[in-house]
């Protein structure tokens, strides 16, 4: 079985499967292994169909370790800005001694 010959010479194995709702196939691959990691379009998937997957995973007694949301767009918040000084402090007693 090439699953047992991979984790004999490595320490972890990452599969990529089908999607869940789409395949049967990965509900099989799912538990022929010792964990999945799921991964979601973001905005792509509805409630509903996240928790028919949850049902899915919990059903078949898969353990989850979490979820990847792909495609997620960094978010700008124009007008504030934080900038970290490492002396602050130290400038701030330098100037009160002066």
């Amino acid at each position: 079985d090439i699953m047992r010959e991979l984790e004999g010479i490595s320490d972890y194995v990452i599969l990529d499967g089908p999607p869940m709702l789409i395949s049967s196939d990965s509900l099989s691959l799912a538990q022929c292994v010792d964990a999945v990691v799921l991964a979601s379009m973001l905005g792509k998937e509805t409630a509903a169909e996240a928790l028919q997957v949850r049902q899915l995973i919990v059903r078949a007694e898969i353990a989850a370790l979490g979820i990847v949301i792909c495609d997620a767009k960094p978010q700008t918040h124009d007008g504030y800005h934080y900038y970290y000084r490492p002396n602050a402090d130290e400038e701030a007693r330098v100037r009160q001694d002066s």
